[in-house]
């Protein structure tokens, strides 16, 4: 009976991947499509997904107010206004919209708002190179989004530390954060390892961020007890300094059975 059901769900999935392969076809079907099964909607959602397929104009057929998580990943038709259209999605709890190549400047800090403001569920946001995103949008995400776990806002170069003190003084289940690339200072790492998430974070890269210096590494070390990857290439005002703060990280690690898994950086 499972081989029986798997050879069932392949042809199935065979068969949804034969209908989006013609954009025409989707496009004369879109509001037939709105009206299908939540689980054969979801199915078409995540094979437009993977093909880059999804856009302002079809996104709206796609979702429903179950729609839990969407990679927008590959979606180069994707803006502002395909964005917004998320907020039906009041259970949302992962949306990706990093770029996979370039920058990625159609999504700014209008439609971000509005999501984290309709989806309060959110806990899992990728926006590396929005390169319009600014500290409003992650401000709001910080205050509406109490359960934010993983945040990718790398190379999102209008972020200042005003984004990076939001987070430390509301996102009390962040994890894990990836702010390479942005112009963050010491001032803004030190305002999110000392805030209410420093006992929570494990993995945080900071690669490429010019402006960091030892404080930054050091601070991490000190007040993150479960700091587990550490990734810090393309630093230039990183010092031998750093080095001696990570190796007393590792020895204390050791002294409570906690492992590090990764610790990497530039060497200048």
């Amino acid at each position: 009976m499972e081989r029986y059901n798997s050879v069932v769900t392949s042809l199935f999935d065979q068969a949804l991947l034969a209908f989006i392969s013609d954009e025409n076809v989707i496009n004369k079907n879109l509001n037939a499509i709105s009206l299908l099964p939540i689980r054969i909607k979801q199915k078409i959602r995540y094979f437009m997904s993977k093909r880059g397929m999804i856009t302002d104009a079809t996104i709206q057929y796609l979702l429903d107010s179950s729609t839990r998580s969407i990679d927008l990943s590959q979606a180069t038709g994707i803006s502002d206004k395909g964005v917004e259209k998320l907020s039906v999605c009041k259970y949302l709890t992962k949306l990706d919209l990093n770029s996979i190549k370039g920058d990625r400047p159609e999504i700014t800090t209008t439609s971000i708002v509005k999501v984290s403001q309709s989806c309060t569920f959110l806990q899992v946001l990728y926006l590396r190179r929005c390169s319009n995103i600014t500290d409003n949008a992650i401000i709001s995400v910080a205050k509406q989004c109490s359960l934010l776990q993983s945040l990718n806002i790398s190379g999102c170069k209008l972020l200042t530390d005003l984004s990076f003190q939001a987070l430390g003084e509301h996102s009390n289940k962040l994890s894990t954060i990836n702010f390479s690339a942005t112009d963050v200072t010491d001032m803004g790492v030190l305002a999110l390892v000392q805030g209410v998430c420093s006992r929570l974070l494990q993995d945080v890269v900071m690669s490429h961020c010019i402006k960091l210096t030892d404080q930054s590494v050091e601070g991490l070390c000190e007040f993150c007890d479960h700091l587990t990857i550490l990734i810090m290439h393309g630093c230039p005002l990183l010092t031998e300094l750093s080095r001696i703060a990570v190796e007393q990280m590792s020895v204390n690690a050791g002294i409570h059975n906690r492992q590090v898994k990764q610790v990497s950086w530039t060497i200048y």
